[in-house]
């Protein structure tokens, strides 16, 4: 689950980054409603909740007043947005992306080279940007509080796996994964957004490493009650029956890539 720690990291850096740069370092400035973009009245009301939110952690009088913004509202004259978006929750920081102009969330998606794709349009790019951050959002909120997940698909939010296969270089998702739906809104679904979300070719060998040899050390030289074991937890799960195979072999191609690029400096 610490990987979609990385993944909520990544984006708020970007997030902020591209608040401060348009919009302005002062509280005033970068949570001014007039600077995000509303389409109708239902839209201003869950924009004017997340700001509220967002304004509350700046104050200092929501539930959960922590550092670094607590330091900065005791030691600075200003909270800029870098600093008080990483207090803010990651459904908040999502919904007021969602607040911003096509342009600047086109800008925030440059940033992610995995997606940054020209296999697909803007709106296809921007569509399963989002997607994903919500996926793992809602996926890592539901393993934190212990809820079910195998088996579990989520509602009013899905992957699109046919876009994604135009842009998947990994080869996680298939025509027959396409056919069967697996990968669009099940835990599947989670872990392929944080593999694309994670922005890193460290970052997301290491995340493949994890998956690939989970088995490793009690499933080299399994019974045969454990092979069935494994089998039925996939099943469970929805994962392609050869799962653990996919993520190690895309694993060792990565690793070569960064060993060759380290020997080649």
């Amino acid at each position: 689950m610490h990987y979609s720690i990385y993944v909520e990291n990544i984006f708020k850096t970007k997030f902020s980054n591209l608040i401060a740069k348009n919009k302005g370092v002062e509280y005033g400035q970068y949570l001014d409603i007039n600077k995000y973009t509303v389409s109708n009245p239902k839209r201003k009301n869950k924009l004017l909740k997340t700001l509220s939110d967002i304004i509350a952690i700046h104050s200092g009088t929501s539930d959960y007043d922590d550092n670094p913004t607590k330091y900065y509202r005791k030691n600075h004259n200003h909270i800029p947005p870098w600093i008080l978006f990483k207090n803010v929750t990651f459904n908040n920081a999502i919904d007021l992306y969602s607040f911003l102009k096509r342009d600047e969330k086109l800008e925030i998606i440059s940033e992610y080279f995995l997606i940054n794709n020209k296999n697909i349009t803007d709106d296809e790019r921007l569509e399963l940007f989002k997607n994903m951050l919500i996926i793992t959002r809602k996926f890592r909120n539901k393993i934190a509080h212990n809820y079910k997940v195998i088996g579990v698909n989520l509602e009013k939010v899905s992957l699109n796996t046919s876009i994604l296969k135009k842009i998947d270089i990994f080869g996680c998702i298939s025509n027959i994964d396409i056919k069967k739906k697996r990968g669009r809104n099940d835990i599947y679904s989670m872990l392929i957004s944080i593999l694309f979300l994670l922005n890193s070719s460290l970052l997301y060998t290491l995340f493949l490493k994890d998956l690939a040899f989970f088995n490793e050390n009690n499933l080299t030289n399994p019974s045969e009650s454990l092979k069935q074991l494994v089998e039925l937890y996939i099943n469970k799960l929805n994962l392609p029956n050869n799962f653990f195979e996919i993520f190690k072999n895309i694993y060792n191609l990565e690793l070569k890539k960064i060993n060759e690029k380290a020997n080649n400096k």
